[in-house]
């Protein structure tokens, strides 16, 4: 839990956002969030954990067990992603799935 608290600390750091509006996009409470956060709790509900994490833009709680959830790589990939169309972003998908071909 320590490394997920520490890991969700920078990434709303990086990503500028501050625990109160994490909060409020995730609909969790400014509590449950700052006192987790601030390591005040021990824990945090999978469920709450899922709605923080998607609130702020992560794919999946469990990128907070990395070393690194915002890699300079992941960050770009990320930012490519987002810009695609559906269109485009199937496309890199399907040539992905078969071996860069």
């Amino acid at each position: 839990w320590d490394r997920r608290r520490r890991n969700l600390a920078a990434v709303l750091a990086y990503k500028g956002i501050r625990p109160a509006e994490a909060a409020r996009r995730s609909g969790l409470s400014i509590n449950t969030v700052g006192k987790f956060i601030r390591g005040e709790t021990h824990s945090m509900r999978h469920s709450s954990l899922d709605k923080l994490c998607a609130a702020v833009g992560l794919a999946s709680a469990s990128l907070l067990d990395t070393e690194n959830p915002l890699s300079e790589t992941k960050n770009l990939l990320y930012a490519a992603v987002h810009d695609m169309t559906d269109e485009q972003a199937q496309n890199v998908l399907n040539y992905v799935r078969n071996g860069y071909q």
